[in-house]
């Protein structure tokens, strides 16, 4: 007689040994706390040389220097005040908030310039914080309607590179500064490797392991061990690739369930492991490299781009290390710069990175502990439930003129302006509305929007909206729903002007 495995009996079997892991991790961090403190000592006392600090600020402000041309944040600010569905925290804000699209490209405009002027390093931080501010606003604006976007690490980064020294070298203010002639005869100290810069990365490395960290412990505790040794992995990608109508990844990976199940272990492995593999010098380079492979196979199979938070991986480089080993090996000079090879003995110049960081890490450890997805602290996606069928929900309208004719809704072309991810988060809330007149509202204000690319849409005057379970099965892919409910009748439909 064979022995099978409830899906909730794989649920208390992962909560059981996240328990035990807790106690073991416990036990061992009293038995050995000397150690464990020489390990917090050692990664926050760390150095830096500021060359390493100054490429990454020049690689996240330019970023942000890009985004501040973004059309889908004007597209987004356009949108009427019925769609809005604000991140938790932020609804009394986001309705009193001034939203349109004049306001925002001029908010945009002034990002834009703060990051330029960040990223060449002139008045770095002046202009650090103001591009910061303007993003909070700027790139919040997108995720309150029904779906975060997760850029939040951004504005993390660019606050603690905004409270650090990281404009010492590599900007037009080290040049001012140099230039500039000493004052009662004092040469100023050149930069030279310090905690000063050693810090502020220390610090955005455990920003990088909180984000990993929590959406892997969901996993486990709510989707259990049928997260990893089921079809789950497999039902996910079948439901990223319906809600993208269809496409399919070069490689069929979904034909390979024990190589879905292995990538399935080793995804809750690398987020959980992360955050402490990066306190260890010899195998933070194998988190990294990790996660790298994790981010460009999530979006081969998955369609799920976070290569921005790829593009900060820079931080993990030390470039310095990298020219130092040129000059010696390559060039053969041994003696060039040896007066950066030494630690600078000088007092912590800016405290205020310290205050920075700790806000960070304690506002977004309480946001993963609390699941709790909001803006700009937040947890991130964690896909923690096991998706145990191939089928998705999705919402379905049937628009008929006066005269019976039926007009076909164009959700393909409505979904790429709203971005595929944001257009399901705003649909699925439309769609969980109790309240038939709040639906209908939110409905025709999306309708609305559709009609400014399906014009006959203003013909229509009979709307039925209905809820319909599909299969996500490659194989089913444009075949009539499983279930289908009908939510809601609109007659004598006009729509909102």
């Amino acid at each position: 007689m064979g022995f099978t495995l409830s899906h909730q009996d794989g649920v208390y079997i992962a909560r059981g040994l996240i328990f035990i892991a807790g106690i073991v991790l416990y036990v061992l961090g009293m038995m050995n706390s000397g150690k464990l403190l020489k390990i917090f000592g050692s990664y926050f006392s760390a150095v830096a040389h500021p060359i390493n600090l100054a490429i990454f600020r020049i690689i996240l402000f330019q970023y942000l220097w890009d985004k501040s041309n973004s059309s889908i944040t004007i597209f987004f600010s356009g949108l009427p005040k019925e769609l809005l569905y604000p991140p938790l925290g932020l609804e009394q804000i986001a309705r009193a908030l001034p939203i349109e699209p004049g306001l925002v490209s001029t908010i945009g405009f002034i990002l834009g310039l703060s990051a330029f002027m960040a990223m060449i390093g002139f008045r770095t931080r002046f202009f650090a914080w103001t591009a910061v501010i303007c993003a909070v606003y700027f790139m919040g604006i997108s995720d309150l309607y029904g779906k975060v976007d997760h850029n939040h690490f951004i504005i993390w980064f660019a606050a603690i590179l905004a409270a650090s020294p990281c404009a010492d070298v590599l900007s037009v203010d080290s040049i001012l500064d140099r230039a500039r002639k000493p004052r009662g005869g004092t040469v100023p100290v050149p930069p030279a490797v310090s905690n000063e810069y050693g810090l502020p990365i220390r610090l955005i490395y455990l920003l990088f392991g909180v984000i990993y960290f929590f959406p892997g412990f969901w996993k486990l505790y709510y989707g259990g061990l049928g997260w990893i040794f089921s079809d789950n992995l497999i039902n996910y990608m079948y439901s990223k690739w319906f809600q993208l109508h269809g496409t399919l990844p070069f490689f069929r990976v979904d034909h390979y369930p024990m190589l879905c199940r292995f990538a399935a272990g080793a995804v809750i492995l690398f987020e959980v492991s992360f955050i402490f593999l990066i306190f260890s010098d010899r195998f933070r380079y194998w988190a990294v490299c990790a996660g790298i492979l994790f981010h460009i196979l999530t979006l081969w199979f998955m369609q799920i781009d976070f290569m921005n938070l790829l593009r900060c991986y820079v931080v993990f480089v030390d470039w310095y290390g990298i020219y130092h080993w040129v000059e010696l090996r390559v060039l053969k000079r041994p003696n060039v710069d040896e007066a950066d090879d030494h630690t600078a003995i000088r007092p912590y110049r800016n405290r205020m990175v310290v205050w920075v960081g700790s806000i960070l890490i304690i506002g977004n450890i309480y946001c993963g502990a609390f699941g709790i997805d909001s803006w700009p602290f937040s947890i991130f996606p964690t896909f923690a439930y096991s998706m145990l069928q191939p089928n998705e929900t999705s919402m379905d309208i049937v628009m008929l003129t006066q005269e019976g004719r039926e007009i076909s809704f164009d959700d393909k072309h409505l979904s790429a302006r709203f971005h595929s991810h944001n257009y399901w988060g705003l649909m699925k809330r439309i769609l969980n509305e109790n309240d038939p007149s709040v639906r209908a509202r939110k409905l025709s204000a999306l309708l609305s929007i559709a009609a400014r690319d399906q014009p006959e849409i203003k013909k229509v005057r009979t709307i039925r909206m209905y809820r319909s379970v599909y299969s996500t099965l490659p194989a089913d892919h444009g075949k009539k729903p499983l279930t289908q409910e009908l939510l809601l009748t609109i007659n004598d439909f006009n729509l909102p002007q």
